[in-house]
């Protein structure tokens, strides 16, 4: 990468302004704090190491931001695998159109109905001063998993104004198979129980962790769709609680559930 950066800079005389900074191993939310800290504007952009931005996402950021003054406002935008990568894989274009890999379904969902409490560090805009005021990402969560929903919480106490900005779309450019997507959901789980062991209190339900999930399992059974999308989502689930299970101490499974999906 160090290599394509000055290679970069050299083919515009010296106008690319880019820094490539090196950290001792550590975990995305200790990275991003990090990268925050050497950052010497007042405007963040965060953007997902498998993401290629589209000409004028980052454009699409920075207007945004100048016409939306408070320090409160972030902005969120898009992010799709390429039609090359839906085409090929079933289980891809269920995932994203589905909402199960974000949250929200950008392929899919009414943006008029885009959640404003909405927060991740992919594709995402905001001022630095409001994200140190809220004391930033919590190095305790060692995965790339719910940091950043557990700092977008604090930030929403704070008064944070989410939009999705359309104009700012960038490339999912990631072959994503079952199996991956599956140890990344069951490291969520582990994060899920960590910040719960640490706190005292759930993440994101008011419900024990371990109900809210099987409860999911019943509303998902009940619910008529193909037999592999059901699958898919039940099984993440499982893996998902799996993950939860065995960070809270509870060893009814040792290991995360990976199983062999179609694509």
């Amino acid at each position: 990468l160090w290599e394509a950066i000055e290679s970069a800079k050299a083919s515009t005389g010296g106008a690319l302004c880019c820094h490539y900074a090196v950290i001792d191993k550590a975990g995305r939310a200790a990275l991003n704090n990090h990268g925050v800290g050497l950052s010497r504007s007042d405007l963040i952009v965060f953007v997902s190491n498998d993401f290629i931005f589209n000409p004028g996402c980052l454009s699409a950021h920075i207007c945004f931001h100048r016409g939306h003054g408070g320090r409160e406002a972030v902005g969120i935008g898009p992010a799709l695998f390429s039609d090359d990568f839906r085409h090929r894989s079933p289980f891809m274009r269920w995932i994203e159109d589905s909402g199960n890999l974000f949250g929200y379904s950008f392929s899919r969902d009414d943006p008029a109905m885009f959640p404003d409490n909405f927060f991740g560090v992919y594709n995402t805009s905001i001022n630095k001063d409001f994200l140190l005021s809220a004391g930033g990402f919590d190095e305790d969560f060692t995965f790339a998993a719910w940091e950043d929903l557990e700092c977008g919480k604090r930030l929403e106490a704070d008064g944070m104004q989410v939009h999705l900005i359309q104009e700012a779309e960038a490339i999912h450019d990631h072959d994503l198979s079952f199996s991956e997507r599956a140890m990344a959901v069951y490291r969520a789980g582990k994060s899920v129980a960590g910040y719960q062991q640490k706190t005292g209190s759930n993440l994101a339900t008011s419900s024990p962790m371990w109900r809210f999930v099987l409860e999911s399992f019943y509303r998902q059974l009940a619910v008529r769709e193909g037999l592999k999308e059901t699958f898919w989502s039940l099984a993440l689930k499982a893996s998902f609680l799996g993950g939860y299970l065995q960070a809270a101490g509870v060893h009814l499974i040792r290991k995360p559930l990976l199983l062999v999906g179609h694509r």
